[in-house]
C-alpha cells in the first residue's frame, strides 16, 4: 500500500537515525508512535494487552542480542518492509536510502547481496528492484558488472551506468531506463515486456524540419479549406514578408507578424485587415494568441516581447529583459502567464497581468528557438540550437530534465494534447517523439551543469581538474570518480585548466578574460591575472612551474609570473584568435595555434618567432610537444593531425580518420601514442611511428573538447572532457596487436546510450523499441540473424 505523509516522515526520521553492522537503528519512542498509529487504524486491542513484537512495520529489523543462527548480510532488510513493499515510486524514501548506502558501506553491502541473491531467489525481486534503484540513484556505477539472470522487474535504472555489464537472462520487465548507459552491454535473452526507454524511433525527413504538430487536424489551414485544397480567403493589404501566422481560439482570426515590424490581426470571415499593431523597432520572428482571446504576443528582433490589446489594438507591456533576439513565445493554458525564448540562451516566464519577470531559467548552451506549454500548464518545453530539449519546473523555475539525440540544432517542439509526449523537428532532418514523465527525480549536484571545455591530470595521478561553462572548476578523485571539491569565482566559462608541475596550483583561463590560480589544498584562487581584453581559451605550465603561458581571442600569448601574478611578455604575431598554448618540455619554447591557421613557436627569452608552421587549412584548436620536445602535434577545424619536427618544422605524419574539427590533442607519457578529441563526437588513439589509428572511442553525445594522458603503474589512462558535461576516465588496455579502450568511470551522462549493446533474442522488447535500439547503434535481432 501507498505510505500515508505521516509514515513517510516517519521513514525520514528512521531514515536520519544510525546505522549499526546489520541494519538501520530504529528509535524506540518512534516505533512506538508508529505502532500506536497503525493500532487505532487497524482496530487491534492495546498494546498492554497483548504480547508485541519489538519491530515496526516501517523499520528494518535489528537484530536481538542473543545468539541467533548465522544470517545472510541482507536478510534483515528482507525481512523489513523494503523486501516486500515497492519503494521504486516514493522519491523522498529512495533519496534518503540512496544517501544512507553513500554513507554506510554496510547498507551499500546489504543492497548488493540482494541483488545477487535475485539470480537464484524470485522471491526477492521487489528488493531487489528497490535495491538497485536506490543504487542507480545514489550514482553507483555497474560498469562491466555480471548481473546475468537477475530479477529486478519495475526498477527505475534511469541515467544508470551500465557500461559493458551484463545482463543477458535478467527480468527487466517494466523497468524505466531512459537516458540509460548501456554502451556494449549484454542484454541477450533479458525479459523486457514493458521496458520504457522514454523515446521513440525518429522520423526520417528529406528536409530540415521547421514545423511540428500533435493532435488532431485543424478545419482550416490559413486560409485554405482543407476538404477541397482549395483558397477561399485572401487577406487583403500589404504583408511585406510574413514570417509567422496563428489562429484565434475561436477560429474567426489571424494574426500574423512580418518583415515590416508589424503585427496585423485580419477577420477570416472578410479577408480584412481589422488592426495594425506598430511599436517593434525590428522584424517580428512569431506572434501568440491568448486562450482567451483578449491577447495578442509578439516578440521580435529587437529584443522585446510585447502584449497587445486585440479589441483596441494597443500595446499593453513591452517585456524587456532578454539580451539577444527573441525568437519563440508561448501563453500558459490558462493564459496568465507567457514565455519568450532567446537568441541569449534564456527563457523567461512573464506575468501577463504586470508585465513582471518571473523566472529566467538558465541551462541551454546555445540560443533558444522554441518554447512550448504542456497541456496543464506545469511545465515548459524548450529547444534550442545546443541540439538539446529542456524540460521546465513552471513554479520552482528548475529545469528538470533533458532530452537528447538530434545531432543539429532544434528548430520547433509541439507538445500531444494529453502531454505525454513531446514531438521535436531539427535541421538535422529527424522528427523525434520524447516520453514525458510525471516526476522526474532531481539528479546529483555534484556534476557539471555546462559543458566540460578542459580537463587535466595532477603530477601524481591522483586528481583530475575539469572547466566548464558552467563557470567552475571541479576536482574529482581518480579511483572512484568523486567530485572532492567545486571551484567558483570566474564570471564566465572556463575554458581550459591546467596543473602545476607540483601539483599543489591550478591556473584556469576563462571567456572572463582572465588567467586564475588556485591552491589546491584550500581551495581559493590565490590571484587573477588580468591583461588579455578577450577571452582566455588556453593556459600552460612552464615545466618548472614558475611561468605560465595564457592564450587569446585577443591574437597574443602573455607570460605570466606565477608567484607575483605580473606578466612578463606578450607574444605578438598571430593574425587570428590564439585558441592553445604549450611550453615545450625544456621549457624554453612556448607553441601556439590560431586562427590564422598556423602554428607559431616562440622563443621565450627574446619573445622572437622560431618557427610559423603552415599546412592546417582551417583554424588550428590544439598544439601538443612530444615528451623529448621533438615533435610538435597540431589538429584543428580541417579535421586532421599534423605531426611536425620542431628543428625543422617539417611535417612527418598527417593523421586523417575524423570527420569533423579537432579540439584536442594528447601525447602519451612515453611519446609513442598520440590521443585526439574531435567535434565528430570520438576519440581517436594513434601510432606515432606510423601513423595508423589503433582505436575509436565513440560514445560521446558532444563534442569532445579536451583530453588528458596519464600512465600510472596499474597501466594508461585517458581522462575526456566533452559537451554532454561529462568528465570521464578510460583504461587503454593492449591484448597482443589490438588495443581497447574501457571505461573506469563517468560523471554524469544525459542521453540513452546502447552503441553496441547486444539485444539478441530479447523477449517481448516491443517493435517500437527495437526500432529505437536500431537507430542508436545497438544489436539487435535473434542470434541467427545478428553477427
Amino acid at each position: 500500500m501507498d505510505l500515508s505523509p505521516r509514515d513517510k516522515e516517519a521513514f525520514r526520521i528512521l531514515l536520519d537515525s544510525d546505522f549499526n553492522q546489520l541494519g538501520i537503528v530504529y528509535l524506540k519512542d518512534l516505533r512506538t508512535e508508529i505502532y500506536d498509529k497503525h493500532e487505532e487504524n487497524s482496530g487491534l486491542e492495546p498494546r498492554s494487552s497483548r504480547r508485541r513484537s519489538t519491530s515496526s512495520v516501517l523499520s528494518f529489523e535489528v537484530p536481538v542480542l542473543k545468539e541467533e543462527p548465522a544470517t545472510s548480510i541482507e536478510q534483515f532488510l528482507l525481512d523489513s518492509p523494503f523486501g516486500t513493499r515497492n519503494f521504486v515510486d516514493e522519491p523522498s524514501i529512495l533519496q534518503f536510502l540512496g544517501e544512507r548506502s553513500q554513507q554506510q558501506p554496510v547498507f551499500k553491502e546489504q543492497l548488493l547481496a540482494i541483488i545477487e541473491r535475485s539470480k537464484t531467489d524470485k522471491m526477492v525481486r521487489i528488493a531487489a528492484a528497490n535495491a538497485i534503484t536506490v543504487l542507480v540513484r545514489a550514482d553507483v556505477q555497474f560498469i562491466g558488472t555480471d548481473l546475468r539472470g537477475i530479477k529486478i522487474p519495475g526498477a527505475d535504472l534511469r541515467y544508470g551506468m551500465f557500461d559493458s555489464a551484463r545482463l543477458d537472462g535478467a527480468d527487466l520487465r517494466k523497468t524505466k531506463l531512459h537516458n540509460i548507459w548501456l554502451r556494449k552491454a549484454n542484454l541477450d535473452g533479458a525479459e523486457m515486456t514493458g521496458a520504457q526507454f522514454g523515446e521513440l524511433p525518429f522520423l526520417q525527413e528529406n528536409e530540415a524540419v521547421r514545423c511540428v504538430h500533435i493532435g488532431m487536424m485543424a478545419k482550416l489551414s490559413l486560409l485554405v479549406d482543407t476538404k477541397t485544397e482549395k483558397c477561399f480567403q485572401t487577406l487583403q493589404g500589404r504583408i511585406n514578408g510574413a514570417n509567422c501566422v496563428v489562429y484565434s481560439p475561436c477560429g474567426n482570426k489571424v494574426a500574423t507578424g512580418g518583415w515590416d515590424k508589424t503585427v496585423r490581426v485580419w477577420s477570416v470571415d472578410t479577408g480584412e485587415c481589422i488592426h495594425i499593431l506598430q511599436g517593434h523597432t525590428e522584424r517580428v520572428r512569431m506572434v501568440a494568441y491568448s486562450p482567451r482571446e483578449d491577447q495578442i504576443a509578439s516578440v521580435s528582433l529587437d529584443k522585446t516581447a510585447r502584449l497587445w490589446n486585440v479589441e483596441a489594438g494597443e500595446c499593453i507591456h513591452v517585456l524587456q529583459g532578454h539580451n539577444g533576439k527573441v525568437s519563440g513565445v508561448a501563453y500558459s493554458p490558462n493564459g496568465g502567464q507567457i514565455a519568450s525564448a532567446s537568441e541569449d540562451g534564456t527563457v523567461r516566464l512573464w506575468d501577463v497581468e504586470t508585465g513582471d519577470c518571473i523566472h529566467n531559467l538558465q541551462a541551454h548552451a546555445d540560443m533558444v528557438g522554441h518554447v512550448a506549454y504542456s497541456p496543464n500548464g506545469r511545465q515548459i518545453a524548450s529547444g534550442s540550437d545546443d541540439k538539446t530539449i529542456r524540460l521546465w519546473d513552471v513554479d520552482a523555475g528548475n529545469c528538470i530534465h533533458t532530452f537528447q539525440g538530434h545531432s543539429f540544432p532544434i528548430w520547433c517542439i509541439a507538445y500531444s494534447p494529453n502531454g505525454n509526449q513531446i514531438a521535436s523537428g531539427s535541421y538535422d532532418k529527424t522528427v523525434r517523439l520524447w516520453t514525458v514523465e510525471s516526476n522526474y527525480f532531481a539528479r546529483s549536484t555534484l556534476s557539471h551543469i555546462g559543458s566540460v571545455r578542459s580537463v587535466a591530470c595532477s603530477p601524481n595521478g591522483g586528481r583530475i581538474a575539469s572547466g566548464s561553462e558552467d563557470k567552475t572548476l571541479r576536482l574529482w578523485d581518480v579511483e572512484t570518480g568523486t567530485c572532492v571539491d567545486s571551484l567558483q569565482g570566474h564570471s564566465d566559462w572556463v575554458c581550459s585548466v591546467a596543473y602545476s608541475p607540483k601539483g599543489d596550483q591550478i591556473a584556469s583561463g576563462s571567456a572572463d578574460m582572465t588567467v586564475g590560480l588556485w591552491d589546491v589544498e584550500t581551495g581559493n584562487c590565490v590571484h587573477i591575472l588580468q591583461g588579455h581584453n578577450n577571452v582566455v581559451c588556453s593556459v600552460a605550465y612552464s615545466p618548472n612551474g614558475d611561468r605560465i603561458a595564457s592564450g587569446s581571442d585577443d591574437q597574443t600569448v602573455r607570460l605570466w609570473d606565477v608567484e607575483t601574478g605580473e606578466c612578463v611578455r606578450v607574444l605578438q604575431g598571430h593574425v587570428g584568435d590564439v585558441n592553445c598554448v604549450a611550453y615545450s618540455p625544456n621549457g624554453n619554447q612556448v607553441a601556439s595555434g590560431s586562427h590564422d591557421e598556423t602554428v607559431r613557436l616562440w622563443d621565450i627569452e627574446t619573445s622572437n618567432i622560431i618557427h610559423t608552421l603552415q599546412g592546417h587549412r582551417d583554424h588550428v584548436y590544439s598544439v601538443s610537444y612530444s615528451p623529448n620536445g621533438d615533435h610538435i602535434a597540431s589538429g584543428g577545424k580541417d579535421n586532421v593531425v599534423r605531426l611536425r619536427s620542431v628543428e625543422t618544422g617539417n611535417c612527418t605524419h598527417t593523421l586523417h580518420g575524423h570527420d569533423n574539427a579537432i579540439s584536442s590533442i594528447a601525447y602519451s607519457t612515453d611519446g609513442d601514442q598520440i590521443a585526439s578529441g574531435s567535434h565528430d563526437k570520438t576519440v581517436r588513439l594513434w601510432d606515432v611511428h606510423t601513423g595508423q589509428c589503433l582505436a575509436v572511442v565513440s560514445s560521446f553525445n558532444g563534442t569532445v573538447y579536451s583530453v588528458a594522458w596519464k600512465i600510472t603503474m596499474n597501466g594508461q589512462y585517458l581522462v575526456t572532457g566533452s559537451t554532454d558535461k561529462s568528465v570521464r576516465h578510460w583504461e587503454i588496455a593492449r591484448e597482443q596487436d589490438e588495443y581497447t579502450v574501457r571505461l573506469c568511470w563517468s560523471s554524469s551522462h544525459e542521453g540513452l546510450t546502447v552503441i553496441d549493446a547486444s539485444f539478441k533474442d530479447v523477449r517481448d522488447l516491443s517493435k517500437m523499441n527495437q526500432t529505437l535500439m536500431g537507430q542508436r547503434g545497438a544489436l539487435v535481432g535473434s542470434s541467427s540473424s545478428v553477427s
